[in-house]
């Protein structure tokens, strides 16, 4: 488990600290898309005679699935520890999952917890990166709407590629951002609507650049008529028992394994992540092409125009002739201001 796990490191989430920087966030086609929620718990490691190494445990949510938690929350303005810990890092590692500027967050909170509170007062909002929803039903179906909309348009462009990811790393281009919906204390305000919208999104949404996370608190009665069963299908499962926290991984395993909850992430680490996203956002995640790169060496004549190139679209060199008689572009005037490429 632990050798498996360790091979899974590239694709894993880093969680911030209150020293994180731009520096840390990944390049312009990176995405990491499996998050921790902690460490495998051995039940019976205590009739061994050595201790067992850490095994993650770990979630494909970012680019591939969705993950539902069954947790108590305690109050609005005292959440639970647990609660806090898993809602605080999950939305951590989200944001670091995709390069600053390409990961969007919408949260729907109708009691108004203050488990996120953290990541508020960071400017993400004013950058459009975290959308936090009025707590109303209403709200919360036009989110679900919108998000199926996104869904259906980023499934249209991904063609024959596996997901917006693939999409990403293979073309480098950035024609969608990658979006995660948060609900926090569901199925509080939710309808059959809600329930028919989720499905349709957690049944293709994975691929598609959207990934849901779902909190419900077991001892809180689920609306009349919402039939929830038909979302659990398309998620790993982290569940609060008695004894602690199981996990079951969609796709993977159908026994839940227990886990031992991964750390809060402290405010002053939430805001240094936020920042170096907000900031990193602002001042563009695509990569530096060295002019060299784009220099063409080989000799050419000018009879039938020449092929300028002037930088890329992703990894893909772009450009045009100038001189050719089909285009007819004989001239060329280059602007911008000191320092900038010209």
């Amino acid at each position: 488990l632990r050798d498996s796990a360790a091979l899974l490191e590239k694709h894993q989430s880093n969680r911030p600290t209150s020293a994180t920087s731009e520096a840390d966030l990944l390049p312009a086609t990176e995405v990491r898309e499996i998050l921790s929620l902690g460490t495998v718990v051995f039940r019976r490691a205590s009739t061994l005679d050595r201790d067992l190494p850490a095994v993650p445990a770990l979630v494909p949510f970012v680019d591939q699935g969705h993950l539902i938690i069954e947790a108590t929350s305690g109050t609005s303005d005292a959440p639970a520890p647990a609660f806090k810990a898993l809602m605080t890092s999950l939305v951590a590692q989200t944001f670091a999952a995709a390069p600053p500027g390409q990961m969007v967050v919408t949260v729907f909170n109708p009691r108004s917890s203050k488990v996120l509170a953290g990541y508020r007062p960071t400017g993400a909002e004013e950058a459009g990166l975290l959308k936090i929803l009025q707590p109303t039903k209403e709200a919360f179906e036009k989110s679900l709407e919108e998000q199926l909309t996104f869904s259906q348009r980023v499934e249209s462009s991904i063609g024959t590629y596996g997901s917006l990811g693939d999409l990403v790393r293979q073309t480098g281009q950035h024609e969608h951002q990658y979006h995660a919906l948060v609900i926090i204390d569901g199925p509080s305000d939710w309808t059959s609507k809600s329930v028919d919208l989720l499905e349709k999104l957690m049944a293709s949404g994975g691929k598609a650049g959207l990934s849901i996370l779902i909190h419900r608190d077991p001892q809180v009665a689920s609306p009349d008529r919402i039939d929830l069963g038909r979302l659990y299908k398309h998620a790993s499962i982290l569940k609060e028992g008695s004894d602690g926290f199981t996990l079951t991984v969609h796709g993977v395993a159908k026994d839940p394994v227990p886990v031992k909850l991964i750390d809060a992430v402290a405010e002053d680490a939430q805001g240094a992540l936020m920042r170096a996203v907000v900031k990193g956002a602002k001042t563009g995640s695509l990569p530096n092409i060295p002019f060299a790169d784009l220099v063409v060496r080989s000799s050419e004549t000018s009879d039938r125009g020449v092929q300028i190139s002037m930088g890329r679209k992703g990894t893909q060199v772009t450009g045009f002739k100038l001189g050719d008689t089909d285009s007819n572009i004989q001239n060329l005037l280059v602007g911008g201001k000191v320092g900038s490429g010209k």
